[in-house]
């Protein structure tokens, strides 16, 4: 968190500074990604059933490869803190599947933890 403080420390500017130092396609890349898992979380939490909601999650298959394969050891990008909360997403989401399997509903606790990490990335971004 000490990040954090520094980025509240140094005011608004501080995001735009990160944003402008990261790739054009990083910042596209993460933002899709993040709204995309956001979005089919938040679907699935409505109720919707499972066939509606692998349907809706299905094109974040090739994000998360895009992503990964690209900036997963880009060192440009691993220190931003975009990347380290949707990291910290994916991790947090592959750790629940291979616990419980692939189609069992995520938890309220694991739901709310994901979605909070998806949302500081995108904030980390400058994207809402």
């Amino acid at each position: 968190r000490p990040a954090l403080a520094a980025l509240a420390l140094l005011g608004a500017a501080a995001p735009r500074r990160a944003r402008a130092a990261l790739p054009d396609r990083y910042v596209q890349l993460a933002s899709d990604l993040a709204q995309r898992l956001e979005e089919t979380i938040e679907l699935e939490a409505s109720g919707a059933d499972e066939a509606e909601v692998r349907k809706a999650g299905d094109p974040a298959k090739g994000l998360i490869k895009e992503y990964l394969g690209n900036f997963g050891r880009d060192p440009e990008v691993k220190s931003a803190g975009s990347f380290q909360q949707l990291s910290g997403a994916l991790t947090e989401l592959g750790q629940f599947y291979s616990r419980n399997g692939q189609r069992t509903r995520l938890t309220p606790d694991v739901r709310e933890d994901v979605l909070a990490k998806l949302r500081a990335a995108q904030d980390s971004l400058g994207l809402e």
